[in-house]
């Protein structure tokens, strides 16, 4: 019984974690936007133009939300840096 716990114990653990990782990626990034003066609509147009397709809204909820991955993370970045 105590490795149910355990394992349990480690599950919410690392659940803790993820939602920590969520915050500080969508933290990063809107401070990234925020400084650069890009908007929601400006990263959709980006994303398009290379072949990932968002439209503003459903970009702020990806947002909102901190579920997307580091591959689209990094990708939004490189886009929003380079506006400079």
């Amino acid at each position: 019984m105590a490795s149910s716990r355990t394992d349990e114990s480690s599950f919410h653990r690392g659940a803790f974690y993820k939602q920590q990782y969520q915050h500080e990626a969508r933290r990063l990034l809107r401070k990234a936007m925020e400084s650069s003066g890009v908007s929601c609509r400006d990263l959709a147009r980006k994303l398009t133009g290379i072949g990932l397709p968002h439209t503003a809204d459903g970009l702020a909820t990806k947002i909102s939300r901190g579920t997307f991955s580091a591959a689209f993370f990094l990708v939004c970045l490189r886009l929003v840096q380079g506006s400079n």
